[in-house]
């Protein structure tokens, strides 16, 4: 019987996975960025005291950034998906009543459209080949024009990167 032992590499709190060889074909993989926006990356973003720590730890924003250049290196489509409410959304849509979660982002005015909150990391701009996708309002993009945009284009890979892996990053993987 083989005993592995778990490397030890400091404070990481992942380790990397040892290289596989394995390539995603250019022409029908896309990289998705959910939610590079100010309120989660931003020091006075109105998430940033809950989203400080991890993002400095694990220095989301150069990882973000090279994961972006990296496929726009290799012709691979890159998507942004933000997230955004309105007055209007939280008004008549109750949405702050759906889960702690929106209440909280009701209660501090996260991600109201057309604030700087809202607005992309200014270290993470889409150009002008990029597809920035219609603001989802949950934690699933799926739920926006993603699924046209992925079917237009044969695609059959999405890598997803971005914030709150555990809820929008996550929801839109299943």
């Amino acid at each position: 019987m083989e005993h592995h032992t778990r490397p030890t590499t400091g404070p990481a709190t992942y380790l990397p996975k040892a290289e596989t060889g394995r390539t995603l074909p250019a022409d029908r993989t896309v990289l998705l960025v959910i939610d590079p926006v100010n309120d989660f990356l931003s020091e006075g973003g109105a998430a940033w005291e809950m989203t400080k720590g991890t993002v400095e730890k694990n220095n989301v924003i150069p990882n973000l950034k090279r994961a972006i250049d990296g496929a726009r290196s290799q012709g691979i489509p890159v998507l942004f998906g933000p997230m955004a409410y309105t007055e209007e959304d939280y008004a008549h849509h109750h949405l702050q009543k759906r889960s702690g979660i929106n209440r909280l982002m009701f209660e501090n005015k996260m991600f109201l459209a057309g604030s700087w909150g809202a607005d992309f990391h200014p270290e993470i701009q889409p150009q002008a080949q990029d597809i920035v996708l219609l603001p989802h309002k949950s934690c699933d993009v799926f739920q926006t024009d993603l699924a046209g945009h992925l079917e237009s284009r044969g695609i059959t890979h999405l890598v997803i990167a971005g914030m709150t892996a555990n809820l929008c990053c996550e929801s839109t993987g299943r």
